[in-house]
């Protein structure tokens, strides 16, 4: 069959230890890839090439599926007063009514970054919040209202970013010890296939999307070079 540097994949896949016996192209590609990167290495078969690309294509998928936070945009007057989290597919979700106030410059998410933590200061009201972000960036909005309060945290699970904060009970500004956050698993974590993966798909990208090196015929190969063109005489 199709063999991988020097080895079929169902070979590969016996000879690891703790494998069922059931050859995964995925694994046999994870142990050969520091043969197959290495400079004299072999095509590789196309079943691991498309495994590679498969996986890829799924991971890209995934990213473009997953709904994520775009931007988060705060009213503030004496106090916070409108806080409006706004998504990828259009959607928003708006904590506090239509009070009077400024809206402040919102914090608009790049590609890949996301929210990491939630934090600020309340009294009876919420007088101010800060939002740091996977990338460094902390901002804060505070009310021109006296400041202070209690302060309080709010952190997701590991591996996890922040979609939203929400209330066990009413509002999120007057009840601030019942703060909890909406999280998922970070969308932006890196993909399964490593970047060694991404190399050898680069490698071997004629084999992946069907592109073949022109062939040359014997005929073709044996057929001498034309003469060169004479030496311009600088007349007629």
């Amino acid at each position: 069959g199709f063999s991988l540097a020097g080895a079929s994949l169902r070979e590969m896949a016996h000879r690891s230890p703790g494998t069922s016996g059931s050859a995964d192209p995925l694994d046999a590609l994870s142990q050969a890839q520091a043969q197959a990167l290495a400079p004299a290495a072999p095509a590789l078969p196309y079943e691991v090439l498309d495994v590679i690309a498969s996986e890829a294509r799924s991971d890209f998928q995934r990213l473009c599926d997953t709904v994520r936070l775009t931007a988060v945009h705060v009213k503030t007057a004496q106090h916070v007063s409108c806080i409006a989290f706004l998504f990828s597919d259009g959607t928003k979700r708006t904590h506090g009514g239509v009070a009077s106030g400024t809206w402040r410059e919102p914090l608009c998410l790049s590609p890949g970054e996301f929210l990491t933590r939630v934090s600020g200061e309340a009294g009876e009201l919420l007088t101010a919040v800060r939002f740091d972000t996977s990338h460094g960036r902390s901002v804060r909005y505070s009310g021109q209202g006296s400041a202070g309060g209690v302060p309080f945290e709010l952190q997701p699970p590991s591996g996890h970013e922040i979609l939203d904060v929400s209330s066990r009970c009413s509002s999120i500004f007057r009840t601030v010890g019942g703060l909890q956050v909406l999280t998922q698993p970070v969308a932006s974590r890196p993909a399964p296939w490593t970047e060694a993966s991404a190399r050898l798909l680069c490698r071997h990208a004629p084999h992946v999307f069907g592109v073949s090196p022109p062939k040359t015929s014997s005929a073709s190969r044996a057929r001498s070079p034309p003469p060169p063109l004479p030496p311009f005489s600088g007349t007629g």
